[in-house]
């Protein structure tokens, strides 16, 4: 399937894996997400760029994201911006990013797709895929959903079940979750905490948190959970409703907190 649809949409662009900058690039049909508008989140399905093929890592997305004429996203390790798109054009004039330190199949995932983002330069509609070409690049994204928050907006929710490092566990000492209009708050099972958060494509992204309590006065167990939740929360977690009350959150690496 790789090499079928990354073919489809070089030869749609006019350009080989090391084309011709100055190739015209093909019509650009309508852009964004199913309704009105451009912005919306974006998943990669498959890549090439100057550095060869986008490796895949499991649990760790590539995304793009639109939103109001403007172009970020996250690699598989940090997140980026500094794009803009126009028209049937899109550019990263001021390629910007996150520092968190990656390694290994992360960093060797997300160089590749940093270089093939920066060398894009058009983005058009394919059904319900994006595809965004340059002289060396061919990205294929297909449309991701916002977060379905209907069922837990506005409600303190009780943590049931962690899943972390593929073990399914209990909960140590009562935690919960409230989300509400950009707010978050709760507690870890040791401390609460409050902050905010905003959506990035199907992505929930804190952008502040602050801790109440001390740690000094919790047990090991009640730590160790603590420590699993943070992680979770502080790592773009995407949500689903299951049954129609219990809120499933899961981290780019797998880790999940399920809330009823």
């Amino acid at each position: 399937m790789a090499a079928t649809l990354l073919g489809a949409a070089l030869a749609a662009s006019g350009c080989q894996a090391r084309g011709d900058a100055n190739q015209e690039a093909s019509p650009a049909t309508a852009f964004g997400p199913p309704g009105p508008g451009p912005g919306g989140g974006w998943l990669l399905l498959e890549g090439a760029g100057p550095a060869g093929e986008i490796p895949q890592v499991e649990g760790h997305r590539s995304t793009l994201v639109i939103e109001d004429g403007e172009v970020g996203g996250h690699a598989s390790c940090n997140g980026f911006g500094g794009g803009r798109i126009d028209g049937e054009r899109i550019r990263f004039a001021e390629f910007a990013t996150t520092l968190m330190g990656c390694e290994g199949e992360l960093l060797a995932s997300e160089e590749a797709y940093y270089s093939a983002v920066q060398d894009v330069a058009t983005i058009r509609r394919e059904g319900d895929r994006l595809v965004l070409t340059g002289p060396s690049s061919a990205l294929i994204f297909e449309y991701l959903a916002p977060p379905d928050l209907y069922r837990a907006t506005g409600r303190t929710l009780h943590l049931a079940r962690i899943r972390h490092a593929d073990e399914s566990t209990g909960v140590v000492r009562s935690a919960t979750l409230r989300l509400d209009r950009g707010s978050i708050e709760g507690s870890t099972g040791c401390r609460s905490f409050a902050g905010t958060y905003v959506e990035r494509g199907d992505e929930l992204v804190i952008t502040r948190l602050s801790l109440e309590g001390d740690a000094d006065e919790c047990g090991p167990r009640e730590v160790d959970q603590e420590a699993v939740v943070l992680d979770v929360l502080g790592d773009r977690f995407h949500t689903r409703v299951e049954n129609g009350t219990q809120l499933i959150v899961t981290a780019q690496g797998g880790d999940s907190l399920e809330y009823g």
